[in-house]
Formats: C-alpha cells, sequence, structure tokens
C-alpha cells in the first residue's frame, strides 16, 4: 500500500519513475548476514528470490503507466569472472517479466553494467556480446546504465568523510 501511494504521488509529480532493488546484495558474492536472509548463503536461491520478487512487482504494476521503468539490480557488485551469469539472470528476468503482460510487454527496463556499474563494463553488455545468441540480446525498450565511479573518492567526495582540493583530479574542477 505505501509503494502504491507513492507511485501515485509520482505519477502526479514526475515524468518518470524507476523501482529498483537497491544494492541486493545478495545476488553477488559477499557473505550474506542480514537476519532477513538467514534462511540461506546459496547464491542461486537468492537470485532466484529477487527474480520472484521482481515477478511480484511486475504482476502488481502491470497495467501501470509505461512511464514507470523497473531497475532489476542496482550497481550489481556481480563477480569479475561472471558477466556471463549476470547477463543470463538479467535476460531470463526481463523476459518473465514481459511475459506478464500489460504494459510490461513495452516497459523500459534498465541494465546496469556489474562492477558496480562500471563503465570499463559496458563491452560485457549482451547488446555487445558478439558470443551471445542471437535471441540473448536486450530489446528496444532497456535503457543501459553505467557510473564514470573512478576514481570513486572524486564522485563521492565528502561521502566518508574526506574532501577532494581543487585541481586533485584530470576530469577537472568542471565536475564538482
Amino acid at each position: 500500500a505505501i509503494v502504491d501511494q507513492l507511485l501515485d504521488w509520482c505519477d502526479e509529480l514526475f515524468n518518470r519513475t524507476i523501482i529498483t532493488l537497491h544494492h541486493y546484495r545478495y545476488l553477488d558474492n559477499r557473505p550474506v548476514e542480514a537476519p532477513e536472509t538467514v534462511w540461506t548463503t546459496d547464491l542461486p536461491s537468492h537470485r532466484l528470490r529477487a527474480k520472484n520478487i521482481w515477478l511480484q512487482i511486475g504482476n502488481r504494476y502491470k497495467n501501470r503507466t509505461r512511464r514507470l521503468a523497473f531497475d532489476f539490480y542496482n550497481e550489481p557488485r556481480w563477480p569479475h569472472m561472471d558477466w556471463q551469469e549476470y547477463n543470463a539472470w538479467f535476460l531470463d528476468l526481463a523476459n518473465a517479466v514481459r511475459l506478464l503482460g500489460g504494459k510490461n510487454v513495452n516497459r523500459t527496463f534498465i541494465y546496469e553494467t556489474t562492477e558496480m556499474a562500471a563503465v570499463y563494463k559496458l563491452a560485457n553488455t549482451p547488446v555487445f556480446d558478439v558470443d551471445a545468441p542471437l535471441n540473448a540480446h536486450l530489446d528496444a525498450n532497456t535503457v543501459i546504465s553505467c557510473h564514470p565511479y573512478f576514481p570513486f573518492n572524486y564522485t563521492h567526495q565528502g561521502a566518508y568523510g574526506e574532501s577532494v582540493g581543487v585541481n586533485t583530479y584530470q576530469y577537472g574542477d568542471w565536475v564538482r
């Protein structure tokens, strides 16, 4: 009910709204320590759990405006050698949500590159993976998102108690 109300407000106030699993950390290789997930430390189970969460969200909001987008996994910290598995998970999930029908058939999905949405991982997206089967590509309603987080303390300056001085990085102070 809370999410429904928030989406109603967003429909009134904004052009676009995104629902995301923001830092759903149990899809990657980090240890599981949160109380709500102690039932398993098995990665395939957590990936299935995330898929099932999205199937519930997709089913509930399948008739909601297409101004609502889904970001299945914000800043995935998938292991370095595991991007093929992440792509397979994303494509399977995208297809499953599309099959729910309604506005999901053409809904915007956001694909974030691995390594916390690193820009250098663009070459590993299903769009550019030339070895992927023809049916294993992102469709025209998918937005690819990547973040220029290097150097991290520049893009997140002050977030962790450190400040970044003038003329510190090659990207110039206009970024500040």
